[in-house]
């Protein structure tokens, strides 16, 4: 299976950090009244930072790029930079008034998505690529300082279902 696109892999993003910002102003009080008017805008130069940073760090391609692990790390890395940039430039703007619960759970819940879309992305990819139609996991063992592979055990024939 070819991966998706640089493009396709940024709009998902966008839609996760939007869908974690929208969470987050869901959970307070008034929100469509209040907190959508008041934080769209810093939200959407939030948006085009993460975007940018995203896209200097090659966030996006980190999961055909890297072992999973790595990948995810990078992931975890990135956003880690993202949000020290964001708290510099809420301090630099003196935009201190926005609620923390907002800020950080929208980073928190769009991390946490992001790498779940990771882990599902890599899995689904490796099983498309694999020549077993079926999904295939490796899995490892420690024996005497060298890992060995495990078989996995076949399926059931039809007839038993």
């Amino acid at each position: 299976m070819k991966r998706r696109s640089l493009v396709i892999n940024t709009i998902i993003d966008i839609a996760i950090l939007t869908l974690s910002f929208f969470i987050m102003i869901w959970i307070k009080p008034a929100s469509k009244r209040v907190y959508l008017p008041t934080y769209l805008y810093p939200f959407l130069v939030f948006l085009s930072v993460w975007v940018i940073i995203s896209l200097i760090t090659q966030k996006y391609s980190a999961p055909e790029r890297y072992k999973l692990s790595r990948a995810l790390w990078h992931i975890i890395l990135t956003n880690i930079v993202i949000t020290g940039i964001a708290t510099i430039l809420v301090f630099a703007f003196k935009a201190n008034l926005n609620s923390r619960i907002v800020v950080l759970g929208t980073i928190s819940l769009g991390t946490f998505f992001e790498l779940f879309f990771a882990i599902c992305d890599y899995f689904i990819c490796n099983a498309k690529n694999s020549p077993d139609t079926s999904v295939v996991f490796e899995v490892y063992q420690k024996v005497v300082g060298r890992y060995q592979e495990i078989p996995i055990a076949e399926p059931l024939p039809e007839e038993i279902y």
